[in-house]
């Protein structure tokens, strides 16, 4: 990071604690107007991205896990032999959006602004359909009611209005067992702010590639495309296909082989598809279910097999290859697995990226990985519960960033009604109304491929 472009922040704690912007920061003298009015803490200026100052400093115990922090490096350490049932970190209740739980700190916004907020753990966490976890959980507001999120990707970043408070912890399920540490840091606006995250210290030409970067930013439209996965009849590929088709815009198919070939008219159908610009991307030969013997469950960590999960990515590969589909070295892997076990699998056969699943969504070209390309689930149960505000957040956030944004859906949980096929439409205008390109997967890519390739040799 280019030292000179350090960004001053001031960190005011209490039992709640409060983040400025170095232009509204509080004179000695004034009082923190949250709650207790302690002896302020004396900040320090810090590049990028900023650690927080706890609530919570002592060591707990909770259901045989110990959380243990250090304040001076603002780590977090998680270490467990075998929880004996669900917990959360933290040792002191406070109230968050109306609700009083446990936290480690809370973060609220002096101002109308974008936050990005990582957990940065000292191991990959792959926690989707995973029995025993151990991930960092964000509490927002949405529509009146608190919202919890499981955070495991690089970044997840929000956009709050002033006085709007986050509650932050960890959660920890039952079984699980470990040793790791995290290194929670916000960081004021987007992710991709203005010189932030783009330069390591350790390369010589750091003007001109801060020039390339904000070049970028500002030239490029933001990204978003739309994947539905698992292609399990020839009715459900074309009723997503008509939902997109009545906005005229394109999306893509991961697509799993067995479907394909035991359906008739599938294989067909999916390869005039590609030709009228959707994607068929490769998911993997069979999958249903998430049980133990459930075909393709030796993908997920509790189930693992990794010599059946090379079968079963070779055959579909194979069929895919067979068929004569041109972007099948695009891997949307099944329950989101991206752990560094499966990682092997599609690196060994020469992959382009990895698909996984995340609350997020979308990257930005300073914070792409090829291998842990987000996915946001655009599902029945988000619908009802709340429309599409929260796709809605995600689509403002990441036009900020000049992002990429990854939707995906399952046609085959959608009901009879036209409720899904409706939403998804007006996503699709949506993006397109808030000045979105709407890509195919490849396409999109291509876009970033240099982006994910110099982020791989910092």
């Amino acid at each position: 990071m280019n030292k000179n472009m350090k960004k001053l922040v001031c960190f005011l704690i209490s039992t709640v604690f409060t983040v400025c912007s170095c232009s509204n920061v509080n004179k000695p003298d004034e009082k923190n107007h949250l709650q207790n009015n302690e002896e302020d803490i004396n900040f320090t200026a810090k590049t990028g991205k900023n650690k927080f100052k706890f609530i919570c400093t002592d060591e707990v115990k909770k259901s045989n896990v110990t959380y243990s922090y250090d304040s001076n490096i603002g780590s977090i350490k998680i270490v467990s032999t075998g929880a004996t049932a669900d917990n959360v970190s933290g040792s002191t209740k406070v109230t968050v959006n109306g609700q009083t739980e446990y936290y480690d700190y809370v973060f609220q916004s002096d101002s109308d602004r974008y936050i990005a907020i990582s957990s940065n753990c000292s191991v990959q966490q792959t926690h989707r359909g995973v029995l025993s976890q151990c991930f960092m959980q964000v509490t927002l507001l949405i529509n009146g009611r608190s919202v919890r999120y499981g955070i495991k990707e690089n970044n997840f970043v929000i956009h709050l209005h002033e006085g709007e408070e986050i509650g932050i912890r960890f959660f920890v399920s039952k079984g699980w067992k470990g040793d790791l540490t995290f290194y929670p840091q916000v960081e004021l606006g987007t992710h991709c702010t203005e010189f932030e995250c783009y330069v390591n210290d350790d390369l010589t030409d750091e003007t001109s590639l801060e020039n390339e970067w904000c070049r970028y930013k500002k030239s490029t439209k933001p990204i978003i495309t739309f994947i539905d996965d698992d292609t399990n009849s020839v009715e459900l590929i074309n009723r997503y296909y008509n939902a997109l088709n009545r906005v005229g815009v394109v999306g893509n198919y991961a697509v799993i082989t067995n479907n394909m070939l035991k359906n008739e008219g599938e294989k067909e159908l999916l390869l005039s598809l590609e030709k009228k610009g959707f994607g068929c991307l490769y998911h993997c030969a069979e999958q249903r279910g998430d049980k133990p013997t459930s075909p393709g469950a030796y993908y997920l960590e509790d189930y693992r097999d990794m010599q059946k999960v090379e079968e079963n990515f070779l055959t579909g590969l194979r069929e895919m290859q067979t068929a004569g589909f041109s972007a099948y070295k695009y891997w949307v892997s099944p329950y989101g697995v991206d752990d560094e076990e499966i990682l092997t699998i599609p690196r060994k056969y020469g992959f382009n990226c990895l698909i996984t699943l995340s609350q997020k969504g979308f990257i930005s070209p300073a914070n792409c990985d090829r291998w842990h390309i987000p996915r946001w689930h655009l599902s029945p149960g988000e619908v009802k519960f709340q429309g599409l505000e929260y796709f809605k957040k995600l689509v403002d956030v990441c036009v900020a960033d000049h992002g990429w944004l990854v939707v995906v859906t399952h046609v085959n949980e959608w009901d009879t009604t036209t409720t899904m096929d409706d939403a998804l439409s007006e996503a699709a205008q949506y993006a397109l109304d808030f000045g979105m390109e709407v890509r195919n997967f490849p396409d999109a890519f291509e876009i970033y491929r240099p982006f994910f390739y110099m982020n791989e040799v910092k």
